[in-house]
């Protein structure tokens, strides 16, 4: 089941400015978070966890020296449900969705990174040679979900993916 997250209209603004200041800059929003000291503690603590989660999400943008409803992506990162004491989530815009932009995030993290089945991900295993990319088990279910289906309607309940 997926997590709903509940953001603040007023959280919101703050990222749209910060990445409308970055835009403006040409910095990569880590880089700027970064030289800000702003969630420079979340960012080191996700680089302490051994286990995180990434993910990306397209969204239109209405200003970003390209035409209006051009399509951009947030790439989010964070914590997993078993860090329990802390939970970070990390959100860096881009306008692409190239695998260089998730290369650089994780240039120094260290350990397992989840995700879904976007290949982009599975580029960066190895790079580097501590970082290991590992599935979700949400997406996975949905091909044993999609193999049933194509089953006859009588063996689908005898099949152990039902």
């Amino acid at each position: 089941m997926a997590t709903r997250l509940a953001i603040r209209e007023q959280q919101l603004e703050t990222w749209v400015a910060i990445i409308q200041e970055c835009r403006n800059s040409g910095m990569k929003t880590k880089d700027w978070l970064a030289e800000n000291n702003i969630s420079k503690d979340q960012y080191y603590y996700l680089y302490r966890c051994h286990v995180i989660q990434a993910d990306e999400t397209p969204l239109l943008v209405n200003k970003d020296s390209r035409p209006t409803g051009s399509k951009s992506y947030m790439w989010i990162y964070r914590t997993g449900k078993y860090q329990t004491d802390r939970q970070v989530i990390l959100y860096d815009y881009q306008k692409t969705r190239k695998a260089d932009h998730p290369m650089e995030f994780l240039k120094d993290f260290r350990g397992v990174c989840v995700t879904d089945g976007y290949q982009v991900y599975h580029t960066l295993e190895g790079e580097p040679e501590v970082l290991v990319i590992s599935g979700c088990w949400a997406h996975s279910r949905r091909r044993y979900d999609e193999a049933v289906k194509v089953l006859p309607k009588s063996e689908q309940k005898m099949s152990l993916a039902y």
